[in-house]
């Protein structure tokens, strides 16, 4: 048995279809992707948990505890009482090294389990969290000066 381990006050139910789920993971502390993903027995405290248990085609996006990586979609392909593996994800992300959306006022920035729209002048993260990039960029983009025609 190892010493990695997952509590249910790390996941968030992120969407359940008529078949499957997708579960958002947020490590703390030490934790580390790779552990997690590696470590079938780390995830018994979930598999007991009637919301957040996986089953087989299940998907989990992990977010590192810093914030600044993610593992994106890795499929549950066993799940069994106390145990669950994964396949490779499909997509790992650094954040530092993909220079997440910005225009010089605003940026988006990881926040937990999504993202969210920093002024950068001002220093402060607004509250709203949006669940994609592509979103948090709408939001910027919407907030363009109208130039005069």
């Amino acid at each position: 048995m190892s010493n990695v381990k997952i509590y249910s006050n790390q996941c968030r139910v992120q969407h359940v279809g008529s078949t499957f789920k997708h579960l958002v993971l947020s490590l703390k502390g030490e934790q580390l992707i790779a552990d997690v993903l590696q470590t079938p027995d780390a995830w018994k405290h979930i598999q007991s948990d009637q919301t957040h248990r996986l089953k087989k085609g299940d998907t989990v996006t992990i977010v590192a505890a810093d914030g600044n990586s993610l593992a994106d979609q890795a499929m549950v392909i066993k799940a069994e009482k106390g145990e669950v593996w994964f396949s490779k994800p499909l997509r790992l992300i650094r954040f530092e090294e993909v220079g997440l959306f910005g225009d010089g006022r605003l940026e988006v920035t990881p926040v937990g389990t999504g993202y969210s729209v920093r002024n950068i002048r001002e220093g402060h993260t607004e509250g709203k969290i949006f669940h994609s990039v592509d979103a948090a960029k709408v939001e910027i983009l919407k907030r363009q000066p109208v130039k005069a025609a």
